[in-house]
C-alpha cells in the first residue's frame, strides 16, 4: 500500500495531520495504552527483540483539544551540557517529551509541553533542545538540557513542523505549515527575530553545512525556497516536480537533492545559484533522501509502488541501482562513516541495513510497530528507532544489528534528537 504513514491523521486529541500529497487515510495506533506509552530509550522489561504486528484499524478521530497559547517567558541562562548523552522524544498524543539517558537506556523524566509536539532539534553545544508544538497556535518549547526544564516558550506561526539550527548555534529555524512562513529564533535571546514568508505550505528544511543558506520545500505549490541566513530573506524560489516532501544537502554544500512524493522525479539543485542542475525520472514516489558523507550516493525509498529503494549517483545524477525492500521504507539514517544505510520500513515494522559498497542487504531487524524515524549516536554504534504505533523506542546495536532494548515513551511519538 502506498504512502501509508504520510497519509495519516495520527494525533488523537491533538489535531495535527502530517502533510500529504494524496488522499488522507485516517488511522490510529491500536497500541498498548495500558502499558507505558511510547518509549524513547528506557528499560521496560520487554524482550530485546519484540514480536510486533502491523495491523491498523481505521477510525474516526475525535475533535482536537488545544492547550492555551503560551507566551514568551524570560530567558534563564542554560546550565549547559554535561553528563551522558540524552535522547529527547516528542510524543504527539500525550503532548510531552520523554527524556532518556542514552547510555543506561533509562527514562530520566517526562516534560509536558502541550499542543501536539512534532519535531526536536538540539543546539550545537548541546545546551538547549527545541520542540515544535501546536496547531492553530504554534510555539517552540525550549528545554535546558542540564536541568531538563522548559526555560522559554517562543510563539511562532501556525502548525510548526521541522526545526534546523545553524552550525554556529546562533539561530533556530522552524517551518510554519499553515502560516506559509519560516520563523527565525535568536538562540541568545530566545525570541523571534524574523518571520520570512514563503509560498505555499513549508514542510521539511535543511541548512547548508556553512549555515549560509536555508532550503525549504513548499508542498502543493511545488517549489524550493532558498533563504539567506545573514539577511533572513528569500533569495530564490526554484520550481520542483509535484509534492516535494524531503530534502538532503550534500556534505560539501554544492547540491540539494529533493524527494518529490507526488511524482516520478528527483530534483537536484545548486543552492548557491538557486538553479536546477538536473531532474531524474524514477518509477515511483520518494518521501525521504539520505546522502552518504562523501556525497557520492543518495538513497531514495519508493513509497508508491513500493518494495524497492533507488540508489542515485549524486555527482552525475544517474540512477545506478534499485534495491529490493519489504514494503516502502519512509525514512532512514546514513552511518557516520558512510558504510551502511539504515532504511526504516513503517509498514513492515523493520529496519533494513544496506551495505553502501555492494548495495546488498546485510540485515533486517524487527522493531516496534510503525517505526516512524530514527536517530544515530554520533559514533554510529546505536540506532534509536521511534515507533509511532507501539509507543516505544527500539535501541539497535549497529555492530550486531540486534535490538538490545525497547523503551516505553509517550503516545504516538514522531521524532527524536540526541544531545551528545
Amino acid at each position: 500500500m502506498a504512502r501509508n504513514r504520510d497519509s495519516l491523521q495520527e494525533i488523537v486529541g491533538a489535531g495535527r495531520q502530517r502533510p500529504m500529497g494524496s488522499a488522507v487515510r485516517v488511522v490510529t495506533a491500536v497500541a498498548a495504552f495500558g502499558l507505558l506509552l511510547f518509549p524513547s530509550c528506557t528499560t521496560t522489561g520487554r524482550s530485546a527483540t519484540p514480536t510486533v504486528t502491523s495491523t491498523r484499524t481505521s477510525v474516526t478521530i475525535p475533535s482536537p483539544t488545544y492547550s492555551p497559547t503560551p507566551v514568551a517567558t524570560s530567558t534563564p541562562t542554560p546550565t549547559g551540557n554535561s553528563g551522558s548523552p540524552i535522547l529527547y522524544v516528542a510524543n504527539s498524543a500525550t503532548q510531552d517529551v520523554t527524556v532518556i539517558d542514552a547510555t543506561s537506556l533509562s527514562v530520566i523524566t517526562t516534560i509536558p509541553v502541550g499542543g501536539s509536539p512534532f519535531h526536536v532539534a538540539v543546539s550545537p553545544n548541546g545546551s538547549l533542545a527545541f520542540v515544535s508544538v501546536g496547531w492553530t497556535s504554534g510555539w517552540l518549547s525550549v528545554i535546558d538540557t542540564g536541568s531538563q526544564a522548559i526555560i522559554a516558550t517562543v510563539p511562532v506561526g501556525s502548525s510548526p513542523y521541522f526545526i534546523a539550527v545553524t552550525p554556529n548555534g546562533s539561530t533556530a529555524y522552524v517551518t510554519n505549515w499553515q502560516s506559509g512562513s519560516v520563523s527565525a529564533i535568536s538562540i541568545s535571546s530566545l525570541t523571534v527575530v524574523a518571520t520570512i514568508p514563503v509560498a505555499g505550505n513549508p514542510f521539511h528544511l535543511a541548512l547548508t553545512p556553512n549555515g549560509s543558506r536555508l532550503c525549504v520545500v513548499n508542498k502543493f505549490v511545488n517549489n524550493l525556497a532558498i533563504l539567506d541566513t545573514a539577511t533572513q530573506t528569500l533569495v530564490a524560489s526554484v520550481a520542483l516536480a509535484p509534492d516535494p516532501h524531503h530534502l538532503a544537502v550534500a556534505p560539501n554544500g554544492s547540491r540539494v537533492v529533493v524527494a518529490n512524493a507526488g511524482s516520478g522525479y528527483v530534483t537536484i539543485i545548486d543552492p548557491t545559484a538557486g538553479t536546477v542542475v538536473s531532474t531524474v525520472g524514477i518509477s515511483g514516489w520518494t518521501e525521504w533522501v539520505g546522502i552518504t558523507p562523501n556525497g557520492s550516493l543518495a538513497y531514495l525509498p519508493n513509497s508508491a509502488n513500493g518494495a524497492n529503494v533507488f540508489v542515485l549517483d549524486a555527482a552525475n545524477s544517474v540512477m545506478i541501482a534499485t534495491l529490493s525492500a519489504c514494503s516502502a521504507p519512509y525514512e532512514g539514517c546514513v552511518a557516520p562513516n558512510g558504510s551502511v544505510v539504515f532504511l526504516i520500513d513503517y509498514p513492515c515494522t523493520q529496519v533494513q541495513v544496506v551495505d553502501t559498497a555492494t548495495q546488498a542487504t546485510i540485515a533486517t531487524v524487527g522493531v516496534g510497530t510503525s517505526p516512524y524515524s530514527g536517530v544515530l549516536s554520533p559514533n554510529g554504534s546505536r540506532l534509536f528507532v521511534v515507533n509511532f504505533n507501539s509507543g516505544s523506542v527500539s535501541v539497535m546495536d549497529t555492530a550486531s544489528n540486534q535490538v538490545v532494548s525497547t523503551i516505553a515513551v509517550g503516545a504516538m511519538p514522531r521524532y527524536a534528537a540526541l544531545r551528545p
